[in-house]
């Protein structure tokens, strides 16, 4: 295991060392997209509305539309966005062409899976918007809320940051996989990124070991066995798990 996928929100609901959740990473750019897209409309201020101190659905309309404006439907719509992100850490999308542990892994880039995650951002985001232009919206965020928990997952599941990156990958599921330069990046499937750390009595601790221990020059991501995925090939040697209590993948070497 690696202590650069420390999963943001533990089964308790804490977060680690006060980092922010998917849940919250969500909400807060949901509403600055909002609070910049009505600076634009309204020609106000750049920063006016998105930097509004305790930024909220309730505090952004009514700073626009005034204190009796109603905020419940933007609220809700949200919530929509948020729930349908956490449902993808619980539930995986059935693809007849693609195996069930591909699947699994290309919603989260676990397992190296890097094309096959660009690939599915892609399809999310055409089935954005399909949904909008077709008028249907509770669709349109339903794709949302699933498209930003596995674009949060490519950041938090893989050594991007690592490497040294600092800035977004702006092409990441936006354009076809020939034309994302970042996917020469990413490791072959057999070559080491990873080295063992000193085992810990508790999954979710690491040892001093574990820091610093993930390849900086090839891109990569953590391995994740669910403990029934006993007919999955092992991991292969040399490769990070994603770590935690729920992944085997930490069992192999």
């Amino acid at each position: 295991s690696a202590s650069e996928f420390y999963p943001t929100e533990t089964e308790s609901g804490l977060s680690h060392d006060g980092s922010l959740t998917h849940k919250d990473i969500i909400r807060l750019g949901c509403l600055k997209a909002v609070a910049r897209y009505l600076e634009e409309k309204l020609r106000k201020p750049h920063g006016s509305l998105a930097n509004i101190k305790s930024l909220s659905s309730e505090t952004l309309l009514r700073s626009v539309y005034g204190n009796q404006t109603a905020t419940v439907g933007f609220e809700l719509a949200l919530q929509e966005i948020e729930t349908q992100a956490a449902l993808m850490d619980a539930w995986y999308e059935v693809d007849g062409n693609i195996d069930e542990a591909v699947t699994i892994a290309r919603q989260h880039f676990d397992d190296e899976k890097f094309e096959e995650g660009h690939e599915y951002l892609l399809k999310l985001s055409r089935a954005v918007f399909t949904s909008l232009h077709k008028g249907s919206y509770s669709s349109a965020r339903t794709f949302t809320g699933r498209f930003l928990l596995t674009m949060q997952d490519f950041y938090s599941h893989s050594n991007w940051v690592e490497m040294g990156r600092r800035g977004i990958l702006k092409e990441l599921g936006l354009v076809p996989a020939h034309s994302a330069p970042f996917l020469q990046d990413v490791a072959a499937p057999f070559q080491p990124t990873c080295t063992d750390c000193t085992h810990c009595s508790d999954p979710l601790l690491f040892s001093d070991d574990c820091i610093s221990n993930v390849e900086m020059f090839f891109l990569t991501s953590g391995y994740f066995y669910y403990p029934w995925d006993y007919d999955r090939p092992t991991k292969p040697n040399g490769k990070c798990s994603h770590g935690a209590d729920v992944d085997r993948s930490h069992r192999f070497p």
